[in-house]
């Protein structure tokens, strides 16, 4: 069991966890994202397995791509230098304590008073809003025509934004409840 570092429920962690980076996410009780998770970028998360799913890119195409999302993203102390919160020694000093536990940046910089946790939030949306799009990226590594990544990102934005069909048999499992 762990609080909840924003409503101070005891909550169990493995329900917080999540299945791929073993990182928290957010608390059953006050639906906060807690524990510094990190949401990846606009067109990552549903993106990629949108064009895996219409047979654009292979398992191993979007693997190679998440990887080099993954590599040319500016680290987090980089933007909190850059940003002028930390120095390079506290940086230094942060990634030091990273080695003696599996912590993230952001939560030993909150932990050591170096940063509050609203500029931790500020910098992980820079480091998002810099990242390289995996759309992009499919382009460059010559997975996919810009023509055809253009298409399939706004056909899936306009899945994103079409409202859900509300069906009488849906209707019947909500009232059946």
């Amino acid at each position: 069991m762990k609080d909840c570092p924003f409503c101070f429920e005891p909550v169990s962690t493995e329900a917080l966890k999540c299945a791929h980076c073993d990182e928290y996410l957010r608390c059953r009780f006050c639906g906060v994202e807690a524990f510094d998770s990190q949401r990846p970028p606009r067109d990552t998360a549903g993106f990629g397995k949108h064009l895996l799913d219409r047979g654009f890119l292979s398992i191993e195409q979007l693997m190679a791509t998440l990887d080099q999302q993954l590599t040319t993203r500016k680290p987090i102390g980089r933007v909190a230098v850059d940003a002028g919160l930390l120095t390079r020694q506290q940086v230094l000093d942060v990634l030091n304590a990273q080695r003696d536990n599996n912590r993230r940046f952001g939560q030993l910089a909150v932990q050591k008073g170096m940063l509050t946790a609203a500029e931790v939030d500020q910098l992980l949306d820079e480091q998002r809003r810099t990242a390289p799009r995996l759309g992009e990226l499919t382009v460059e590594l010559g997975f996919l025509e810009r023509a055809v990544m253009e298409r399939e990102l706004q056909t899936f934005e306009d899945a994103l934004l079409k409202p859900a069909s509300v069906t009488a048999q849906s209707i019947r499992r909500i009232l059946a409840r």
